[in-house]
């Protein structure tokens, strides 16, 4: 049984992530031409996903997810899943470069874009059963 605080606190500290990486990033695409339209992509998921972790972090924090219990495990393992993927992309985007950008880099992002997509869509999900 995981402890009570930890959905909790890994939403905060997955909130501190989605901070770093997008001031990361924001200095990153200052310095790209052209890349307005990456940034807007890349903020408007970060900021989608923390409007979720808030939800979940609220739901956590007031009533816990010990009433449901088929939804527990889950909730912990996609925020755990979250958190790692943030960092990761936190650490890609501490490296970038632009010629790092160009080659891999753009990719890379997209493909750690496109697992955050999937937990917060399977996050919202389970928002929606438990709050039904």
């Amino acid at each position: 049984m995981a402890e009570p605080l930890s959905i909790f606190a890994s939403c905060a500290s997955i909130g501190k992530a989605i901070v770093n990486v997008t001031k990361s990033a924001t200095n990153f695409f200052g310095r790209v031409r052209r890349a307005e339209n990456d940034l807007k992509y890349f903020k408007e998921g970060l900021d989608s996903l923390g409007l979720v972790l808030d939800r979940v972090s609220d739901i956590d924090f007031k009533v816990g997810f010990d009433n449901v219990p088929e939804y527990k495990g889950d909730v912990e393992q996609l925020v755990k899943s979250c958190e790692c993927t943030v960092k990761e992309m936190e650490k890609a985007m501490k490296g970038m470069t632009k010629t790092t950008w160009v080659n891999t880099g753009k990719e890379q992002i997209s493909e750690l874009q496109n697992i955050l997509e999937a937990h917060k869509s399977s996050l919202s999900l389970v928002l929606q059963a438990i709050t039904m």
